[in-house]
């Protein structure tokens, strides 16, 4: 987690964010940051499930955009209401981080997705808000352990169903947050793990060396 970057702001900053990106100040918003949108459309499709029941919530999605999510996107009733901001440069990931409401991640149940924890989960868990993801890899076993967000089954309908939980649910939602930013800030800050990364480099080399000996 990117804790030297990415992290809450005060109500003040996310406002002049939202002015400085003409994006609704009033309005939730549900967020998406990532390169790879191979599984962003079942988003999309949840959003429109939700926006259908209420007017308050926004779809962001920071990152470029394919074919496949831009012809859904243009399609939608809803399309205003969904924000695409194309490729950006990381030096502003931390302010599109900061104004979400609640973070989504959709993970396919594959090979690839078992084995590893994407890194946009790190900046979702250091900017301290609830994330809704796919039980694969290792976000299952933060979400479960660490109570920082909502475990969802791979469809739009499941997707839709923990978004319209936690914005009714306020409370719940502040407190996933705060656990996201304490699990970021006391175990997975960059600074943390490089450490215990070098410390492990340092005994498997004295290990080597004493073999050698």
């Amino acid at each position: 987690c990117d804790t030297d970057h990415i992290k809450p702001l005060s109500k003040n900053n996310i406002i002049k964010i939202k002015k400085k990106y003409n994006i609704p100040l009033k309005k939730y918003i549900i967020e998406f940051i990532g390169f790879g949108q191979g599984d962003v459309d079942i988003l999309v499709k949840a959003f429109n499930m939700v926006r259908k029941k209420r007017k308050d919530i926004i779809f962001l999605i920071v990152g470029p955009m394919d074919n496949k999510i831009k012809n859904l996107i243009n399609g939608s009733l809803y399309k205003r209401d969904i924000i695409v901001t194309g490729k950006v440069e990381y030096k502003v990931i931390p302010e599109y981080a900061a104004i979400a409401d609640i973070f989504l991640m959709p993970l396919r149940d594959n090979l690839a997705n078992r084995g590893r924890g994407p890194i946009k989960i790190g900046d979702y868990l250091a900017a301290g808000k609830p994330i809704i993801a796919n039980p694969v890899g290792d976000i299952k076993v933060w979400i479960e352990k660490y109570k920082v967000g909502l475990l969802a089954e791979f469809s739009e309908e499941s997707f839709a169903e923990n978004i319209e939980f936690l914005l009714k649910n306020k409370k719940i939602m502040k407190e996933y947050g705060k656990n996201a930013y304490k699990l970021a800030n006391d175990k997975l800050s960059w600074f943390l793990v490089s450490k215990r990364l070098e410390y492990a480099y340092k005994k498997i080399l004295k290990s080597a060396r004493s073999s050698v000996d």
